[in-house]
């Protein structure tokens, strides 16, 4: 119950942040998935922030919210968390390669937080499908990622994906 008010206050703060400043940049639809404890949830606020302050749309996605990208903030210091973790991200995964080849709509897909944090290598090898990894307090960077890889500099419109972004120190 506590998680999903929450998300109904990151919507409301969040999806209309935009930036009149930011005019004439390709906005994106970012669905942010947050897993894991209350900090997770901290960090994910602050980097929307960010991203709707950039002109963004922020919002928690589902399918049906056809988002550019999805930023998954993991956990992995319990073994159900990490489980968690994972299935999520099959989970957009699949996703990504549904709209690839039933929509020929892309979807980019960058997984942060502790998880990427500890078993960077391990991801990087097992998940070819993720976009871009980015450790613990690397939020910073998240808006230049995803807008480099809205303009192309990532991937092509047919989801074709040039090499994985990561980021973990």
């Amino acid at each position: 119950m506590m998680r999903r008010e929450a998300h109904h206050q990151f919507n409301r703060i969040y999806t209309d942040g935009m930036s009149s400043a930011n005019a004439k940049a390709k906005f994106m639809k970012i669905g942010i998935v947050t897993l894991g404890c209350d900090k997770n949830t901290v960090d994910s606020e602050y980097f929307a922030g960010i991203l709707a302050e950039r002109g963004h749309r922020v919002f928690v996605p589902d399918e049906m919210a056809q988002p550019d990208a999805v930023v998954i903030n993991t956990c992995g210091f319990i073994e159900s968390a990490r489980e968690e973790s994972i299935r999520v991200i099959l989970e957009w995964a699949a996703e990504k390669e549904h709209r690839r080849l039933e929509k020929n709509t892309p979807l980019r897909l960058f997984v942060v937080g502790c998880l990427a944090q500890r078993y960077l290598e391990e991801l990087k090898e097992a998940l070819r499908e993720v976009d871009g990894f980015l450790g613990v307090g690397r939020w910073r960077d998240i808006p230049g990622l995803l807008e480099r890889c809205s303009s192309g500099g990532m991937g092509d419109m047919m989801g074709r994906v040039a090499p994985p972004v990561y980021l973990s120190k």
